[in-house]
């Protein structure tokens, strides 16, 4: 084994110069490292995006409360909880026109008919 060892330092070549002088070049970050940009900005983009959620949400839920007040008024106009043919069944709420019972086309039901009872 000692033989295999200084055959190979034998091959080596031991006069290579190397060089004793090493320029290292500083290279100097301009401006502020993305990194740093990326970090110091996140909260920023972060509370922004909530923001914008809860306003998109909040839109859509005065949309919807606007809608239900809407039906709601429009369901006051409707005569059919004084009619005597209305019943408070969730299955059948009229017994002549069932198709048209609550909604604006019952403002006129040619089959109207006030009930005796309050």
């Amino acid at each position: 084994m000692n033989f295999e060892f200084k055959s190979v330092l034998a091959k080596t070549n031991f006069n290579q110069e190397t060089p004793s002088v090493v320029k290292l070049h500083e290279v100097k970050p301009s401006g502020i490292p993305t990194s740093d940009l990326v970090i110091s900005l996140f909260p920023i983009g972060f509370v922004i995006g909530w923001t914008g959620l809860f306003l998109m949400l909040s839109k859509l839920r005065n949309a919807a409360i606007d809608q239900m007040i809407l039906t709601t008024n429009s369901l006051q106009k409707v005569r059919c909880k004084n009619c005597q043919f209305f019943s408070n069944n969730r299955y059948l709420k009229c017994a002549i026109q069932p198709s048209i019972v609550l909604t604006k086309e019952a403002e006129n039901c040619a089959d109207y008919c006030p009930s005796n009872e309050k």
